[in-house]
């Protein structure tokens, strides 16, 4: 049996959940992949019916709902089939690298903000650093990844003109995305509940944007929006929630 606990004034929290969006004007939904959060969060009107100076009833009514979404898995793949998003290009200018960093950690990365450097040298105190034992370098990456400590590192090298990489134009805050959207997941007592009938309009925090050439790396972001009365759902305008 279907719950509209939107109106009661309840928040609602999903974990671990499978995502999908069906964006205005398509017919099927699409897989976003996986979120690790979806929270509702109702604004409510509360009105209170008095006789004799004494509070017979109290009526809560949903007027909106605000929907935030912290997607794990944002994959080149998945926003393209699920928001049909465009392709763009981006550009480099030819230039060449000449960074110092300062007392790099194992794991730590330095930004060379180049794609395709050539010539590419790691030194540290004069000694140039091994690729692949000191620090690894895809040339797909705008990045320098380190496996060893180190105190002081120069990193050069030159980078050509380039107008042919691959990118998605995801959203920015001034353009989100607008939707119908269903969750599958566990709520906080591991009850597994379908979430659907949730029009909302969401919009993440800062620009988004993924490489077509990172291929299976993904980003964690969250988005967040207002939840939309859905016009198709007279009986649970602000979604729903199945046990399953």
């Amino acid at each position: 049996m279907a719950t509209n606990f939107l109106p009661n004034g309840e928040n609602a929290t999903v974990l671990f959940a499978e995502a999908y969006f069906k964006a205005d004007g398509d017919t099927r939904f699409r897989h976003m992949g996986i979120v690790d959060q979806v929270s509702w969060t109702p604004e409510v009107e509360v009105a209170e019916k008095s006789w004799k100076n004494e509070i017979v009833a109290t009526m809560t009514t949903t007027k909106s709902a605000t929907l935030a979404v912290t997607l794990g898995e944002a994959r080149w793949e998945t926003f393209r089939a699920s928001f049909m998003s465009s392709e763009t290009t981006l550009t480099q200018t030819a230039g060449t690298i000449d960074i110092t960093a300062s007392n790099i950690l194992p794991g730590e990365i330095v930004e060379i903000h180049k794609f395709d450097v050539a010539n590419l040298e790691v030194e540290a105190a004069g000694v140039a650093l091994i690729a692949g034992v000191d620090y690894v370098y895809d040339p797909k990456t705008d990045y320098v990844k380190f496996y060893t400590a180190q105190t002081s590192v120069t990193i050069s090298g030159t980078a050509a003109a380039s107008s042919t990489r691959k990118a998605l134009s995801l959203m920015s805050e001034d353009n989100g995305i607008k939707g119908e959207f269903k969750f599958e997941g566990v709520n906080s007592r591991g009850i597994k509940l379908l979430l659907a009938g949730i029009r909302a309009e969401l919009r993440p925090d800062g620009d988004v944007v993924i490489s077509a050439e990172s291929g299976g790396e993904f980003q964690s972001f969250n988005l967040t929006g207002k939840v939309i009365r859905n016009p198709a759902s007279q009986a649970h305008p602000f979604g729903y929630a199945v046990e399953i």
